[in-house]
């Protein structure tokens, strides 16, 4: 439900090498790290930004009672001791690591912290390789081509410096939380992308030395030089307003060939199982609307949504295969791809016997309950929200969330929710009573006027799909309008928004606001049924293998076709 995010994490740490203009040597170019002259925070304004963190937490973090009920801690505890650690810290890294630590308790993939940049001017240091983990084994999904190197996509990485990869997880699991710990396993491409605030990992040494097995079953050993990346001094215009989910890795549309089923392939417009080995066998052919049904829908000719559609016939059924990447688009209006969706769904479903509609790897937005509506032929339950019973979200209510494309009734169902909120807080509730229906004002869904799909339909969704992400296959899955394949979403449940920049090390923090899931009559709402950390298990559950990565996914588009078929009631 919230847009989504590119974060930069910009952070501090003290250099390992012997003078200020040091510079490391990488496939034969120097890299200088020169001084930015700023100097570390200390102990005194690390712990006054940290008093700040905290103080947004009690008063803005709407999962906060849910999160010590969940994994059974005291927030008032954690931050005393997050606080006596930093009087004693011994660096500004170490100051930003505590408040890493401190965010990752609450396992919340929309909770996020970023800075612009940071007394040593290092923003992380790397190998340009990236890694996925698939049956548990860390394989290379992407490697710089520029690298003289033997590695290759697929290949498999068994150690780091003589240490088994996934006896890292532990370190990255004290100071990034996503939602769950199959999500959280994506960050394993971490040890060899290590920002410096995670001071037990700052490379000692210029070379990291790495031991990779073949497909064939062949070990070898690589000796690679860590880069350290230049933090930037100004954020780029394109990300400065994309938000979402925190883990996002920035930077992924700079990576090109990378393979699918990893975080470089979350929010891309392509599947990450649209092969050439997938095309060829299953006979994958690229559609779009025409002008007929553009016209139709009211699209402009200069509007050209990126949407991935594909038709192609399986065991004697018509398959159409839409893909849903984004609930919130930076090319074109969100409308838009609305219309666009609506006109592929319209012009196609004569032709096809099933939708199977891939959501995977889908980062969130803002319309997917709107999306939702394409889909229903009767009122369903929408998703509902408990927010924290705070003055900025009476205010956002009153100003934000209305006038903007909604119509009067919207108006005045906002109107009656920060009545209601207002209510709840003199009555010293920390959130509202029961949820509100902040994306339409309404509890039920209703079928959109214009158009709806009515065939069976199979909904693909994985552990990298969250916010809108999970939301979308929240509502279909309590409606019961479609199965779902694939595996758990990620679990972040709530709205998300900056709500503090810190004051001497001018971090931005983003914090969850509230708890959404789906409506329920009965008022009843306990912690399971919420998104949170919960996510939305599918009904057929898929586990990605190390063969079919390296083969394509034909395996993976078997069985999803098989099930789709499934769904056909002759």
């Amino acid at each position: 439900m919230t847009k989504v995010i590119i974060v930069y994490f910009f952070l501090a740490c003290s250099l390992f090498f012997e003078s200020a203009n040091a510079q490391l040597a990488y496939e034969g170019e120097n890299y200088e790290v020169s001084p930015f002259f700023l100097r570390d925070i200390n102990n005194v304004e690390g712990l006054a930004d940290f008093q700040q963190i905290a103080h947004s937490f009690r008063e803005l973090y709407g999962p906060l009672e849910f999160k010590e009920r969940r994994f059974n801690f005291n927030f008032e505890d954690w931050v005393a001791e997050i606080e006596a650690r930093i009087k004693i810290a011994k660096s500004e890294a170490e100051i930003f690591g505590l408040y890493y630590q401190f965010l990752a308790k609450f396992d919340d993939g929309h909770v996020g912290l970023s800075f612009i940049n940071n007394s040593s001017e290092i923003k992380r240091y790397k190998v340009p390789v990236f890694l996925t983990p698939v049956e548990d084994r860390a394989l290379v999904a992407w490697v710089d081509k520029e690298m003289d190197t033997s590695i290759a996509v697929g290949d498999e990485l068994i150690k780091v410096d003589g240490v088994p990869v996934f006896d890292y997880l532990p370190t990255i699991k004290k100071y990034y939380g996503i939602g769950n710990d199959l999500s959280l396993k994506h960050l394993i491409y971490k040890v060899l992308y290590r920002e410096p605030f995670v001071t037990e990992w700052i490379p000692k040494k210029n070379r990291v030395f790495l031991t990779l097995k073949k497909e064939d079953g062949t070990e070898y050993t690589e000796s690679l030089v860590w880069r350290p990346e230049k933090n930037n001094t100004i954020i780029p215009d394109m990300v400065t307003d994309y938000k979402g989910p925190n883990f996002y890795f920035h930077g992924a549309f700079e990576f090109n060939n990378a393979a699918g089923s990893s975080l470089l392939k979350m929010s891309q417009a392509e599947p990450f199982f649209a092969s050439s080995e997938v095309i060829e066998q299953y006979g994958l052919r690229r559609i779009s609307a025409n002008d007929e049904f553009r016209k139709k829908y009211k699209l402009k000719k200069s509007q050209k949504p990126n949407i991935y559609a594909y038709m192609y016939n399986y065991k004697g059924k018509n398959i159409l295969l839409v893909r849903n990447y984004t609930y919130w688009h930076r090319d074109l209006p969100n409308s838009a791809y609305m219309k666009a969706y609506q006109a592929i769904f319209d012009q196609y479903e004569p032709l096809a016997d099933v939708l199977v509609l891939d959501q995977t790897h889908n980062g969130g937005g803002s319309y997917c309950e709107e999306f939702f509506t394409l889909f229903i032929q009767e009122e369903k339950p929408g998703t509902v929200q408990s927010c924290n019973v705070d003055r900025k979200w009476i205010q956002s209510l009153g100003g934000e969330w209305i006038n903007k494309d909604n119509v009067k009734e919207i108006d005045r169902a906002y109107m009656s929710m920060s009545k209601d909120m207002e209510s709840d807080y003199e009555n010293n509730l920390s959130l509202t009573s029961y949820p509100f229906p902040i994306f339409s004002g309404e509890d039920y869904s209703k079928p959109n006027k214009k158009y709806t799909w009515k065939k069976p339909m199979l909904v693909l969704t994985d552990e990298l799909a969250g916010s809108c992400g999970d939301a979308f296959p929240k509502m279909i899955k309590t409606s019961k309008r479609s199965k779902i394949f694939g595996q758990r979403t990620m679990g972040l449940g709530g709205n998300v928004e900056e709500v503090a920049k810190l004051v001497y090390s001018q971090g931005s923090l983003r914090l969850t606001r509230g708890l959404f899931t789906t409506y329920k009559s009965d008022n009843n709402y306990p912690d399971s049924h919420m998104v949170e950390n919960n996510g939305v298990v599918p009904d057929y559950e898929y586990n990605h293998t190390v063969t079919d990565f390296r083969k394509g996914f034909v395996d993976y588009v078997e069985k999803f076709s098989q099930k789709a078929v499934e769904q056909i009631v002759e």
